[in-house]
């Protein structure tokens, strides 16, 4: 198979079968990754860890199944250090891997996939660790200027001279 980089990704996409009164739904995803050979990947997304249930996961993987997905995702926009159990909690399917990410991943501005290692692997960052994260990511916006001018709401949004 030939090299298929990430075209892009949507949000919000529900996939039905028939139409009409005959309609039913496959299922939907929360986030919809689609590659260049046409693959498609569905993601979950939760708030926090206490949103991941076996119905959540049953659904991903009926909708995952259906799309022939090499993979799917379950994120959680919360720190791993306030979920500890959710890793170890959720199954992998039988036939394909099924990433679990957290914020630590999420908010990662630099992503770096070493040989021998794993970026998805349950590793979970200090309170001081995104801190620093934190602060040095508001450095970087103040260091910069914007690429609109700062009264792009007022000039263009709302028509103000």
């Amino acid at each position: 198979m030939s090299q298929a980089g990430l075209i892009g990704s949507h949000p919000g996409v529900e996939f039905t079968v028939g139409d009409g009164k005959d309609r039913a739904t496959v299922g939907e995803a929360d986030v919809l990754l689609l590659f260049a050979d046409g693959r498609l990947v569905p993601v979950e997304v939760k708030r926090t860890a206490a949103g991941v249930d076996a119905r959540t996961l049953e659904l991903i993987d009926r909708l995952a199944a259906a799309l022939e997905a090499p993979y799917d995702v379950v994120a959680v926009s919360q720190p791993a250090r306030e979920c500890p159990n959710l890793s170890a909690s959720i199954q992998q399917p039988t036939g394909r891997p099924r990433l679990v990410i957290t914020d630590d991943q999420i908010l990662n501005r630099r992503p770096f996939w070493a040989v021998g290692s794993d970026p998805f692997a349950w590793d979970p960052h200090s309170e001081a660790h995104d801190l620093e994260r934190d602060s040095s990511f508001a450095a970087e916006l103040e260091a910069f200027d914007p690429d609109q001018p700062w009264d792009l709401v007022r000039d263009t949004l709302l028509g103000e001279p």
